[in-house]
């Protein structure tokens, strides 16, 4: 009877001892599972095509009114100059066509403060109101800093060689060229500078 019992009993605890074994594994494969469903590949890349063409009129180059007020200062026109632009944090453009910088200063007959809000404000609407979109509001992201100190492009000049200041850059989307645009922003300066880059678009 004894051998019985003891018989029955060494059963019972084999076969609770393969139901923990088997029950471990199916928690394993689950997370296994779990696991290998996120996501592996990298998010993509700000897709400039995805922004639709202004159909407004945008007048002549370079298409801003100054701020009521301001002007410009340390005026530049070329027919020529390559630029880097940023989206996505840390990602950067190159582009090519005709460049426009200034400085917006404040008019001697200002009596105001320099209202560097109101004059960033004045853009960025007069920007979104063509039909621009925001592709970069921070400071030179690092992707950025290396490929202006390896190059060199002279237009850093125009920006004093600040690594420091911060960026808003604009894509304006026309059926004949891409505007994009710039305003260079640096904390304990009193006023803002201006880059218009304008890239023929080949149909």
């Amino acid at each position: 009877m004894k051998r019985i019992i003891f018989a029955y009993l060494l059963v019972c605890f084999l076969f609770n001892a393969c139901r923990q074994k088997e029950n471990k594994a199916n928690q394993n494969e689950a997370s296994t599972e779990a696991v290998s469903d996120k996501p592996t590949s990298a998010p993509t890349a700000y897709d400039f095509d995805k922004i639709p063409i202004s159909k407004k009129d945008i007048g002549k180059f370079p298409y801003l009114p100054l701020p009521k007020g301001y002007e410009y200062k340390y005026e530049k026109k070329k027919e020529f100059e390559l630029k880097y632009f940023f989206y996505n944090d840390s990602l950067v453009t190159a582009k090519e066509g005709s460049y426009f910088f200034s400085t917006i200063w404040k008019k001697e007959n200002n009596a105001s403060d320099y209202e560097k809000t109101f004059v960033l404000k004045s853009y960025v609407e007069a920007i979104t109101n063509l039909g621009g979109f925001e592709i970069f509001s921070g400071t030179l992201p690092e992707n950025g800093k290396t490929l202006i100190y390896k190059n060199k492009p002279s237009y850093f000049d125009d920006l004093s060689q600040n690594y420091a200041a911060t960026y808003k850059q604009y894509l304006l989307k026309t059926p004949h060229k891409n505007l994009w645009f710039e305003l260079f922003i640096v904390d304990n300066e009193q006023e803002i500078r201006l880059s218009i880059l304008e890239e023929k678009v080949l149909n």
